[in-house]
Order: C-alpha cells, then sequence, then structure tokens
C-alpha cells in the first residue's frame, strides 16, 4: 500500500519535470548558454564560419534571429544578413516539417573577394550531375533590400547590386508557383526584372521537360564594366565596359513546345587588357534577335542574326535529340574596324590604315548518324589602305576552301585549296590515301605582308616547294613522304644577314601505324634527311609514339649525325634573342648521339660532339680551340628537369677534363642542384693561351706548367653540401715583361667548402696554398643572400720575403732593395661583390695583415727588423714602416693606388722619411747620387742627412714613367766625402788638388718631372774657390750640369790672373752619373779668350803708365 503513493508522486514529478521542461524549452534554445554548442556543431559541418549574434525562438509565433555572418573568404565569400525571421513556430514546424510557411530575409549583404590565388586557380572543374527530383516543401520565400558587393585587390569595396527584393511563392505545388526578381545595378541605372510562373505536371511533378514555363526578362542599361571585371579575375580575360539591354521570354515547355524569343543588344562596347595589350577596342553598338523552339527534343532556330560595325551574319538549323543536325549560315567581317581597333594584336605597322577590305565567311554543316559533311569557304578580294604616305593594295583575291565529310575513321577531303597571289595549296584524300602540294614565294609573302604587319625589318627570298604523300600499304597502315624543296633561300633583318643564300632541303619518309585517334599513332622507321649550308645530317629512329595528351613523344633507337655551322646558328639565335647580342659562335660542330625517349625521359646510349676551329666571343672577349670534343652517355628527364650523365670526358688543347658521373637534379636551378667530381689533366700555357681573356691576367704575362686539378661537388643533399678542390701545378712557371719570373717546382692548392642547401652561405672550412715562396691558409664564409656576395675570412701567411727582393727591384732598380724574413702571419680579408657577379670587387675590399721583415737592407739603408703593417682598402694597398735605420729614423708610409692604370705608388704630403742618418758610401751611392750626381762613387762619406718629401707619386708601369712627379728637400748636416768623378774632374780644369769635400749643412731642394730630377744649385768652397753646380739628371741617368768655376792662375797664368780674379766660367757637364762629360774645350777656349783679354788690358795700363811718366817730366 505504501508502494502506490511513492510511485504516483514519482511520476507526478517527471511529468511536471517535462511539462516545465517543454515550456521553457524556447527560452532555453534561444539563451546564450546553449547557443554557442550549437553554432559549434554546426560550424564542424561547413567549409567556413557561421556566426549569430541573437536568436530567439517560440512555441507559436515564429522564429527570429539577428547578425547572422557566414565567413568562408578562404574562397573569397563573405555573407551578412541582419535580420531573418520564419513566421511558424516549433509546434507549427514539428506538426508539418515541410510547410515552411513564410520566411524573409531582411538586408542580406554578400561580398565576392578577388584574389590571385582565385586568377592563378582558374575556373572550378564542374562535378558530374546528380540526377535529383523537387524537394518536397512548402513556403514563400521573401528577400527585401538586398546588396552584391566586390573587393578588389587592393581591398577597395565597390556595390555591383543593390535594392535586391525576391518573392518565390511555393506554398501549394499543384498550383502555379510564381517569382518574381527585382534588382538595381550598383550606379542606379540598370534595372532588372524578371517575372513569370511554373506549372508541374499533376502526373509527374518531379518530370523538368512536362514544366510549363511563362516566364519573362528584361535587362534595362545594365553596365557591364562589374560582370566583365569579375571575368577577368578568373584568368586573362579582358577588362570592359557597355550598356547591355535585353527582352526575352520564354513559354511552353521542352515536352510539348518551348518559344525562346528574344533581343539582345550592347551599347558603347569597350574591351582592354588581358590578352588585347595596348589595343582598346570600342564597337558602338552590337545586336542580336533570337527565335528558336523546341519540340519533343529537337532545337529549331528560324533566326539567329547578329550586326554590329565589326561583323555581322545569319545563322539557321536545327538539333535532333537523335544527334542528326544541319546548320548554315554567313558572315561578313569588317577588316577595316579590325584592323584599326586590334593594330597591337593583329602587330600592324604604326604607319599603316586600312580603308577597304571584307573577310566572307559561308558555312553549311549537315550530319547524319556519324558522318557530317561540310561545305565552307573563306574570301577576301581585295585590302586596300595607306602605309607611310602611300597607298597599299592586295589586288588578288585570297580564297579558302573546304569540302568534304567527318567519318568515325578520319577525314574525307574532296577539295581543300588556297589561292593568292604568293601561296598556293590544293589537297585531297583521306587519312588512308592523301596527297597535297604547296608553293610561295618568299620574297612576294613578306613583300605583301609588309604592307599591313609590322615586320619591316625583315627580309626573306626564295622558292619553297612542298610536297607529301600518305598511301595505305595495309589496313591501318600507311607509307607516307614528304619533300621540302626551298630554292635561293636567304634570310635577313636589318640589313645583317641571318642565313645567306642557300638551297635547303629536307626528306621525310615513314610507316604510319594509325590509330583510332591521330594523336596516338606510331610512325614506324622515320627517316629525315636535311641539306643546307647551316645544318645537314639525318635523323632515323625504329619507331615514333605520338600520344593523347600531345606531350612528348616516345622515340625508340634514335640515331642522329649532324653537322652544323656555328656561325650561322648564333646568328640566328641573337636575332631571335635566344642568345645576348654581344656573343658569337664560329667554328663546324659533328654531332652523333643515338638513344631512346620515354616518357619524357632521352636515354643516350652514346653521344660525342666535336667541334673544329671552335671559336666562342663575348664583348671583346674570347675563346680559341682547334678541336673540341665532348663525350657522354646517361639520362635527361624533361618531366623534372633532371639529367645524370656517367662518364663525360672533355678534350681540348688545353688537356682533358674526365667527369665519372654528373647528377643534376633540377638544370633550372643547376648550381643549386648538382653533384658531381671531376679531374682534369691541364697544360697551363694552352689553357691561358685559349681562355685567357675570361680568366684577365695582366698584360704580357704568361703562365706556363702543367696542371692537374680534382673536384667533387654534392649541391643535391638537402642536409649536408660541400665543395672540394685538390689543385696540383707542377712545375708551374709565370713570366711578365715588367715582373720577374716566377718558376716553381711544385704549387698545391687545397680547398674545402660546405654550403647550405638553399645556398646562401658558403662556409669555407679550409684553403690552403703550398709554394716556396709563399703558404696561406685560411677559413670564413661567402654569404650569397641578398643582391651583394659577402666574403669574410681569416687566416695566416707565411712569405718568404727575400723572394719579393726581385720585384722590388723591379720597382726601385738593380740592387737597391734586398729583404729577408720568413713566418707565420695573420690576416683577415672582406669582399663584397658588385651584384651577384665578383666585377670591380677590389673597390669592396678590406683586408689587413702584416708582414715581419728580419733584415731590410734599401739604397744603402740597413734597416732593422721590424713588422710592417699592411691594408688593402678603398681600391688601395697602404703599408707603414717605422725603424732605426743607420742610426737615424725612418719613416715610410707608401700607398698603392690600384683604381685605374697606370697603378701609382705615392707617399703623404710634407713626410720627413729620414732623420739623422749617419751617411755612408752605401747611402751616398744608392740613395743620395739618385737625386743629385755629384755624390756618385763618393768614399768615405760622413755626417749625417735628413729626407724631406713634399710630395711623391710613382708609375709602377715603366712605360708611364715619364707621369712621375715628386719633390723635396735632401738636407746635409755635416757632410764630408772624397771627391767623386764628377768633383774631381772639375777640380782638374782649376787645377786644385786635394780629394776631400766638405759640404757643412746644405739644404738641396729636388724636383722630378718629364723623367728629370732638377736640383737647386750646391755652392762649395774648395781651396778657396767658389764653385757652383746647377742641373738636373735624367731617370735614365743621362746629365744636363752646369758648373761655374772660378779663373785661377793654372788657367791664365799668373800675369792674366792679375786682371780676371774674381771671374767665373759656365761649364756643361753631359754624360751619364757614372761617367760625367765635363767639356774641357769650354774651358781652354774661355781661358784662351780672358787671357787675351787680360793682356790687353796689361798693355792698355803699361802704355797709360809710360804716358803718365812723360808728362810728369
Amino acid at each position: 500500500m505504501k508502494k502506490k503513493p511513492i510511485l504516483l508522486g514519482t511520476s507526478i514529478a517527471v511529468l511536471f519535470l517535462i511539462f516545465t521542461g517543454l515550456v521553457f524549452l524556447p527560452a532555453v534554445l534561444s539563451s546564450d548558454v546553449l547557443k554557442p554548442r550549437v553554432l559549434k556543431a554546426v560550424n564542424e559541418r561547413l567549409p567556413g564560419k557561421l556566426q549569430v549574434a541573437k536568436w530567439r525562438f517560440k512555441w507559436f509565433s515564429g522564429i527570429e534571429a539577428k547578425g547572422i555572418i557566414y565567413d568562408h573568404r578562404q574562397e573569397n565569400i563573405f555573407i551578412e544578413v541582419a535580420e531573418l525571421k520564419g513566421y511558424r513556430g516549433l509546434v507549427q514546424l514539428m506538426v508539418n516539417a515541410p510547410n515552411l510557411g513564410g520566411i524573409e530575409i531582411i538586408r542580406p549583404q554578400v561580398l565576392f573577394y578577388f584574389s590571385e590565388k582565385q586568377r592563378k586557380k582558374g575556373p572550378a572543374k564542374s562535378e558530374p550531375s546528380q540526377a535529383a527530383g523537387l524537394p518536397a516543401i512548402a513556403g514563400i520565400l521573401k528577400i527585401t533590400d538586398g546588396t552584391i558587393r566586390t573587393v578588389n585587390l587592393n581591398g577597395k569595396e565597390k556595390t555591383v547590386v543593390k535594392d535586391l527584393d525576391l518573392f518565390l511563392d511555393v506554398s501549394d505545388i499543384e498550383k502555379p508557383i510564381s517569382y518574381r526578381v527585382l534588382l538595381t545595378s550598383g550606379d542606379s541605372i540598370g534595372r532588372f526584372a524578371g517575372e513569370g510562373t511554373l506549372t508541374l505536371s499533376a502526373d509527374n511533378p518531379l518530370d523538368l521537360n512536362a514544366i510549363q514555363s511563362d516566364a519573362s526578362l528584361k535587362i534595362t542599361d545594365w553596365e557591364l564594366e562589374d560582370t566583365l571585371a569579375i571575368l577577368a579575375s578568373q584568368g586573362n580575360y579582358p577588362h570592359g565596359k557597355g550598356r547591355l539591354n535585353a527582352d526575352m521570354t520564354v513559354q511552353g515547355s521542352s515536352a510539348e513546345a518551348l518559344n525562346l524569343k528574344g533581343n539582345l543588344s550592347i551599347k558603347r562596347l569597350e574591351l582592354w587588357g588581358g590578352p588585347l595589350k595596348t589595343d582598346h577596342p570600342r564597337i558602338k553598338d552590337i545586336a542580336t534577335k533570337l527565335d528558336a523552339n523546341i519540340t519533343k527534343g529537337r532545337l529549331s532556330i528560324q533566326q539567329l542574326n547578329f550586326k554590329s560595325s565589326v561583323a555581322q551574319g545569319t545563322a539557321q538549323g536545327d538539333v535532333s535529340d537523335q544527334g542528326d543536325r544541319q546548320f548554315s549560315g554567313s558572315a561578313s567581317v569588317n577588316l577595316v574596324e579590325i584592323f584599326s581597333q586590334l593594330p597591337q594584336t593583329l602587330k600592324l605597322r604604326r604607319d599603316t590604315k586600312l580603308s577597304e577590305g571584307t573577310l566572307v565567311l559561308s558555312y553549311n554543316v549537315k550530319s547524319t548518324g556519324t558522318v557530317t559533311a561540310f561545305d565552307s569557304s573563306a574570301k577576301i578580294d581585295r585590302l586596300k589602305g595607306a602605309s607611310g604616305g602611300k597607298t597599299i593594295a592586295w589586288n588578288q583575291p585570297i580564297s579558302l576552301t573546304a569540302r568534304g565529310e567527318k567519318r568515325p575513321d578520319g577525314i574525307q577531303l574532296d577539295k581543300l585549296s588556297l589561292r593568292s597571289a604568293f601561296v598556293n595549296a590544293d589537297g585531297q584524300g583521306d587519312l588512308a590515301n592523301m596527297k597535297g602540294t604547296l608553293s610561295a614565294d618568299l620574297a612576294a609573302a613578306i613583300k605583301e605582308l609588309k604592307k599591313f604587319v609590322d615586320i619591316r625589318e625583315w627580309n626573306a627570298s626564295g622558292q619553297l616547294f612542298a610536297k607529301f604523300d600518305i598511301k595505305e600499304a595495309a589496313p591501318d597502315i600507311n607509307a607516307a613522304s614528304l619533300n621540302l624543296d626551298i630554292r635561293k633561300l636567304a634570310l635577313s633583318r636589318s640589313g645583317h644577314t641571318i642565313l645567306p643564300q642557300q638551297d635547303a632541303k629536307a626528306d621525310l619518309t615513314t610507316t604510319v601505324r594509325r590509330a583510332r585517334r591521330l594523336s596516338a599513332s606510331q610512325f614506324q622507321e622515320p627517316n629525315l634527311t636535311v641539306q643546307s649550308t647551316m645544318a645537314r645530317g639525318n635523323f632515323k629512329a625504329d619507331h615514333l609514339q605520338l600520344n593523347d595528351s600531345g606531350k612528348t613523344p616516345a622515340v625508340k633507337n634514335l640515331a642522329v649525325d649532324a653537322k652544323f655551322n656555328l656561325q650561322q646558328i648564333s646568328e640566328v639565335l641573337q636575332n631571335f634573342n635566344k642568345l645576348p647580342p654581344a656573343t658569337r659562335l664560329a667554328g663546324d660542330a659533328h654531332l652523333q648521339t643515338s638513344g631512346t625517349l620515354d616518357t619524357r625521359q632521352l636515354t643516350l646510349n652514346s653521344t660525342r660532339v666535336d667541334a673544329r676551329n671552335f671559336q666562342y666571343r663575348m664583348g671583346n672577349k674570347s675563346i680559341r680551340e682547334e678541336r673540341l670534343t665532348l663525350q657522354t652517355k646517361g639520362r635527361l628527364n624533361f618531366a623534372n628537369r633532371s639529367a645524370g650523365l656517367a662518364p663525360i670526358q672533355i678534350s681540348s688543347s688545353a688537356g682533358t677534363i674526365t667527369i665519372p658521373q654528373l647528377t643534376v637534379n633540377d638544370w633550372s636551378n643547376v648550381q643549386n642542384d648538382i653533384k658531381t667530381q671531376a679531374q682534369a689533366d691541364l697544360d697551363l700555357a694552352k689553357l691561358f693561351e685559349a681562355y685567357g681573356d675570361f680568366i684577365e691576367l695582366p698584360e704580357k704575362t704568361k703562365v706556363t706548367g702543367k696542371g692537374k686539378v680534382d673536384l667533387n661537388i654534392d649541391f643535391s643533399s638537402p642536409t649536408s653540401q660541400f665543395l672540394k678542390v685538390r689543385a696540383d701545378l707542377s712545375p708551374f712557371q709565370l713570366t711578365s715583361d715588367t715582373l720577374p719570373p716566377i718558376s716553381e717546382d711544385r704549387v698545391k692548392l687545397t680547398a674545402d667548402l660546405k654550403r647550405k642547401p638553399d645556398g646562401s652561405v658558403l662556409t669555407i672550412e679550409n684553403v690552403q696554398l703550398n709554394s716556396t715562396p709563399l703558404s696561406l691558409s685560411a677559413a670564413g664564409d661567402l654569404n650569397q643572400a641578398g643582391p651583394h656576395k659577402k666574403l669574410n675570412a681569416a687566416g695566416s701567411i707565411n712569405l718568404d720575403l727575400k723572394m719579393l727582393s726581385p720585384y722590388l727591384e723591379k720597382i726601385a732598380g738593380p740592387q737597391q732593395i734586398t729583404i729577408t724574413g720568413k713566418g707565420n702571419n695573420p690576416f683577415q680579408l672582406k669582399m663584397v661583390s658588385g651584384g651577384q657577379r665578383w666585377m670591380d670587387s677590389l673597390r669592396q675590399t678590406d683586408f689587413s695583415g702584416a708582414i715581419r721583415a728580419d733584415s731590410i737592407n734599401a739604397f744603402g739603408l740597413d734597416i732593422s727588423a721590424t713588422e710592417i703593417p699592411i691594408r688593402v682598402a678603398n681600391e688601395s694597398a697602404l703599408a707603414k714602416l717605422a725603424a732605426t735605420a743607420n742610426g737615424g729614423q725612418l719613416n715610410l708610409q707608401p700607398t698603392l693606388h690600384l683604381q685605374k692604370e697606370p697603378f701609382m705608388l705615392t707617399l703623404p704630403q710634407d713626410t720627413i722619411i729620414l732623420k739623422d742618418v749617419k751617411i755612408t758610401d752605401a747611402i751616398a751611392e744608392q740613395l743620395m747620387s739618385k737625386i743629385h750626381p755629384v755624390f756618385q762613387g763618393a768614399v768615405q762619406a760622413e755626417g749625417q742627412v735628413d729626407l724631406h718629401m713634399q710630395h711623391f707619386n710613382w708609375p709602377l708601369d715603366s712605360q708611364y714613367r715619364d707621369q712621375t712627379d715628386f719633390a723635396g728637400t735632401l738636407r746635409l748636416k755635416g757632410v764630408r766625402i772624397n771627391s767623386t768623378k764628377m768633383l774631381t774632374g772639375i777640380l782638374a780644369l782649376v787645377g786644385v788638388r786635394g780629394n776631400e769635400m766638405d759640404f757643412g749643412d746644405l739644404d738641396v731642394d729636388f724636383v722630378a718631372r718629364n723623367g728629370r730630377i732638377e736640383t737647386s744649385p750646391i755652392r762649395l768652397e774648395i781651396d778657396g774657390y767658389p764653385i757652383a753646380l746647377h742641373g738636373s739628371v735624367g731617370f735614365d741617368k743621362s746629365l744636363d750640369y752646369t758648373a761655374k768655376i772660378p779663373i785661377t792662375p793654372k788657367l791664365v797664368g799668373d800675369k792674366a790672373y792679375t786682371y780676371l780674379e774674381g771671374v767665373t766660367i759656365d761649364v756643361p757637364i753631359r754624360g751619364n752619373s757614372s761617367n760625367p762629360d765635363i767639356d774641357k774645350s769650354t774651358v781652354q777656349q774661355a781661358s784662351t779668350s780672358l787671357a787675351e783679354q787680360a793682356l790687353q788690358k796689361s798693355l792698355q795700363k803699361g802704355v797709360q803708365n809710360v804716358l803718365e811718366q812723360l808728362l810728369k817730366k
């Protein structure tokens, strides 16, 4: 008894909870608590994302939603709806779900985005249609105040459609379905209005063919610019604008009779961009009229007319559902309008205008079963216009006629004919038996085409004859031949000969095994022979298989034996922009190869290229080889652009290069995707003789010897890439007209480098150069990312300075400089390329290092051991030498300027190079005598000297020595020397004995210009007599000095000296500094003359004394 009240209470509680849940279900569904879960479940099934700001559900009064957004911009669409209303509640929908009642969509906005992804992707592929019937639903749909916008690549929005209103009444499918749509264009001018009814068949509502339609569509002044912009965003289509007007009606059903009538016109159509390039055609009016009906599966076109300023025509015909069809029509194309509207597309000459010309087309096609008969023609009677102020015309008609049938087994041509003043062709037959001929006058063809097409720079001449013949040898097998004969063929461009006049012939024979589709046919034993001065040879194979895809055919056992004139080929390639203008090839090449081409992969069984008298020229640089050969075998894959060749043998006058295996995974990016090893055995003299222009050695420099090089490179690995070089030059000699030779028994180079897989950084793990005068070890990296390459390296140099002495002597003179020292010295190097090439790289080179000199003897100076810093920057090399020298100080900072030739050695202005340096015989001989010859041959020299240099410019190349310019002061302090050759000769003339000369403290200024050093006068007093020297000495040691010497008793006698005391004589000194030539005859003549003058003075004075004494008496 107690259980019954408990069960009753529980049942009441459950019913209460259910009732409460039902009452509050709309509120729960409308709450923000459940909405996120619902939307999440929905979005998991949608490609985009759905958002709803607010929704509300009711049992009886309907459903509302606001702020609805569907975001699928990944596919370039975004939809926003201000409000959605459903006028049936949850109870009504549950009772009768197919009846949706009324649904109203208020202010929907649709945005379409244009993107590059969309442009590249192109139109979407259509999926196979699935048969579907009409859904069994009922209701009324209403859309009000809709908008469609587009968003361009720059994010700018544009309204395409506005005021969109749609009304669709499907409240009862047993009654006519009515619809109405109205919308306005974005510019508020265009109108689109459509309305009608659809009546479903009472017996079968799902039969689409039985639907009775009564519809009308009217478009008024609708601007096409936005529509064409959408089309252009999908691919290479032109933009445009124009006003569309249309008035169309559709009445009836396709099961009985469906009539389509209407007119369509476009006003002021303009097109631009896309394939039109710079052309901007404008067509004033286009009008089209259609009258057609569909009756029991048969389409009949009673009238299809089109008319515009460009073309007009008519077409009529019908098509049955059994495939039978018959169409005929005609059209005329206004070539004057076409030429004027599309000059760039047709590549017409700029100054060409067409005034007369019409293309007339006609066709008639009739199909019955599997056979289609056709009869078509095209004809241009006359073309007339003006070009360059002159009247031009094609007065001879051009016509093309084609008549025949298309059958399942191919095309049967009863007649194919082309007739014109410069080319004629005829053909007839089918794929089993066909023949044809073609003849053309190339000069006449070019002449006529030039009148209208912009090919004025081209000229051609010759007579072309072609003949082909196809005969059936067996079912589906044909014997085919093609003969091409061009007589006196010549081709030129802009007056430059591309092909000199020659005869060219080509003969092709093959057996064709026909397939159902021509693209799948097989050519057995094709054999092509070509004869011309540019190329001659034979190409043959066992068979050639075409394929349906139109890609590379398959060729089995291909064999090529051909010879080529490289000069003519390079000229042709240049004129077609396939070879740089400054590049030239010359010589003859013989190609022999055999292999198989299958699935876009060419397998080479053997290949040999033999070039004779080969020349490659790029600008003013060239490569010359009497004979160059290449032999290899392997594969070339054109699908993925990969190659595998093994081995490769290259032979030339310079030596041989052997590559055991070469692997390239992508030849469009060879430098980033290559794997190979190579060995080279080279004759260095012949290598530099043939390729020296590209190696760029200094002028008059030669390299001889033998070289072996091993290269191991792998740039194909995705993780570890490397380059290894081993070079052994044995022997090696470098000679130059300006520098002493370098002769080495052996020079070795080792380089180990690693590279990042993206090619951005090359790590130099180790570079070593070993030779007698120089050893080098370095490491660093080469950064190739960005517009400039950057090299950073550091290491050590071990330089035997003793080996530098001959080079320094070449600059300073023999036995002027000797230097010793050897040891490792660190260095750092930074370089930046000019763009991606190492041109003018010296401009961006920064080198710093030092050398250790154990001893230096230069110009008689004994310089203490010192370290000499060296810096190369801004196209200049700077060294600093500060040390003690002969008890004094040496401060030398030479700079070698490498910006341009001649390279110039300079010193800083106003520099004291020597200070308090003790004079020795060697200093007097090797340094001081270079400035003043009076010190040449000095012995027992003593004193001190300072050297002050105002400026110094010395070209390294002796042929520019006349550009030498320097000036300074030689400061002598307490200098005494025994007499030199020059002074001894002068003193002998004067009659003074003694060898010791005391210069005391004296400044000697000097200036070098025009190949000579001019000094200020030196004044000495010897045995009480003053002597002065002034003049110049040449770089060739030639003398042009004058000695001002006094008259002494020895020269004129004691008696004459009484009258000539204090008188001086200028004595020329010529010869050279080693052997001065003092002009004694000048002294003798001057002394005799002076003595006679003194005697006359003496007689005059004696007579005067006698007269004075007589007068006194």
